[in-house]
C-alpha cells in the first residue's frame, strides 16, 4: 500500500488553535505562504495548450475542478456555522482563517475553469447545472447530514468531527493525487492543488486539535462525537463518490494516452509511473490514502476505540 505525502506531513506537525490565529494567518499564510499566487497558484505558471484544446484530457479537468469547486463551496458555508459557535476566541479565529483558506480554494478552482474557456454563460450556474446529479446524490446528503448535527442539534464538536473526518477527510487525499498526476500535463491545475494541500494538512491538525482537547477536558465528548463519527462514515460508504471519480479518471486515462511525450517518465508512486498507471490503479490509491487519512485524524482525535 503507498502511503500518503499528506499524511506524513500532518502527522509530523502538531498545532493548535492559538498556532493559528487571525494575526498569524495573516503573517504566516497570506503574506508569506501565498507571496508570489494568484488566484491561489504561482503566478509565474504558464497555462499549457493541452487543455485549451477540447478532448478528454480536458474534459477530465473540468469534471475534476467542477467537483472540486462544489466541494470547497459548501465546505466554506459549513465552517461559517462552526465559526459562530466556537467555544472559545481562539477555535473562533482560526476557522474564520480557514473560511478565507476555503473560499479562495473554491474562488482558484473556478478561476481556473473560466481560464480555460470551461464554459460561455454564467459559471455557477453552469456549473450546478451540468452537475446536478453530483450535487443530488453527493453533496446534499453530507450537507443534510452537517446541518442536522452541527445546526439543528447545535453540536460544535460533531460538526467539527464531519469537517475533519468526512468533508477534509475526502477532499485532501483527491487533492493530493491531483497534484501529482497534473505535473506535468497542467503545472497550473497541480499547483493550485498544491498550495490548497498547504492548507488542508493545516486545517487537519487544528480541527483533529480541536477535538482531542475537548475530550482530555471531558470524556463525555467522546460519546457526543463518536456517534456522529459512525453515522458520518456510513453515509461516506452509500455515496456514490467511487463512481464519479472513476468516470473521471477514464477520461484523463484517454487524454494522458494522448500525450504520452509530455507525461513521459513522470512517477506517481515510488513504484508506478504515471503513464503506466490504470484509472482503477489511481481510483484505488485514492481512496487507500484517504482511508489512511481518516485513520491518522481518528487516531490523532483520541476516537481510535
Amino acid at each position: 500500500m503507498s502511503k500518503s505525502n499528506l499524511i506524513d506531513k500532518a502527522s509530523s506537525q502538531k498545532f493548535s488553535p492559538r498556532d493559528c490565529s487571525v494575526e498569524i494567518w495573516m503573517k504566516e499564510v497570506a503574506q508569506k505562504q501565498r507571496l508570489g499566487t494568484t488566484y491561489g497558484r504561482d503566478a509565474k505558471i504558464v497555462l499549457p495548450d493541452q487543455v485549451l484544446n477540447e478532448g478528454p484530457l480536458r474534459q477530465s479537468l473540468i469534471d475534476e475542478f467542477a467537483f472540486k469547486a462544489l466541494s470547497e463551496d459548501y465546505g466554506t458555508r459549513g465552517i461559517c456555522y462552526l465559526a459562530a459557535m466556537a467555544q472559545s476566541i481562539e477555535e473562533h479565529e482560526f476557522l474564520v482563517t480557514q473560511v478565507f483558506d476555503e473560499a479562495m480554494h473554491a474562488r482558484a478552482f473556478k478561476h481556473h475553469l473560466e481560464e480555460i474557456g470551461a464554459c460561455d454563460t454564467n459559471l455557477d450556474t453552469f456549473i450546478r447545472e451540468k452537475y446536478a446529479e453530483e450535487i443530488r446524490s453527493i453533496f446534499t446528503p453530507l450537507n443534510d447530514f452537517f446541518h442536522n448535527v452541527a445546526i439543528e442539534n447545535q453540536n460544535y464538536l460533531g460538526g467539527v468531527t464531519i469537517l475533519t473526518i468526512i468533508l477534509e477527510g475526502i477532499l485532501a487525499p483527491t487533492a493530493e493525487m491531483g497534484e501529482l498526476k497534473w505535473q506535468r500535463l497542467n503545472p497550473v491545475a497541480s499547483n493550485i492543488q498544491h498550495q490548497a494541500n498547504l492548507d488542508e494538512i493545516r486545517h487537519l491538525t487544528i480541527c483533529a486539535n480541536i477535538i482531542k482537547k475537548a475530550i482530555e477536558g471531558n470524556p463525555q465528548v467522546i460519546g457526543q462525537v463518536g456517534s456522529v463519527l459512525h453515522d458520518g462514515m456510513e453515509l461516506w460508504k452509500n455515496i456514490p463518490i467511487q463512481d464519479i471519480v472513476y468516470k473521471r479518471e477514464v477520461l484523463f486515462q484517454k487524454g494522458m494516452l494522448e500525450h504520452k511525450n509530455i507525461v513521459g517518465d513522470q512517477p506517481l508512486t515510488e513504484e508506478l509511473r504515471l503513464i503506466d498507471s490504470t484509472p482503477e490503479q489511481r481510483l484505488q490509491l485514492t481512496f487507500e490514502w484517504t482511508q489512511q487519512m481518516q485513520t491518522s485524524r481518528i487516531k490523532d482525535m483520541g476516537l481510535e476505540n
